[in-house]
């Protein structure tokens, strides 16, 4: 993976991974059923790559958002 940014160097993988997980959770409940069918993978694709993570990881812990 690439230098991380000056911001993203201020959290560990995990920490990136449960911000990008938020972000994404957030976009996707803003989208109507025919948005997220349609740019669902666009989305996740963009949000990982600007936390710096990998979507797999990202997508795992969405899983984990409201279990806290």
């Amino acid at each position: 993976m690439e230098q991380l940014t000056e911001l993203n160097a201020l959290f560990t993988y995990l920490e990136r991974c449960q911000c990008a997980a938020e972000t994404f959770t957030a976009h996707i409940k803003a989208m109507t059923t025919e948005e997220r069918l349609r740019d669902q993978e666009f989305w996740a694709k963009l949000v990982a790559s600007g936390w710096q993570v990998e979507v797999v990881d990202m997508l795992a812990e969405t899983n984990t958002i409201g279990r806290a």
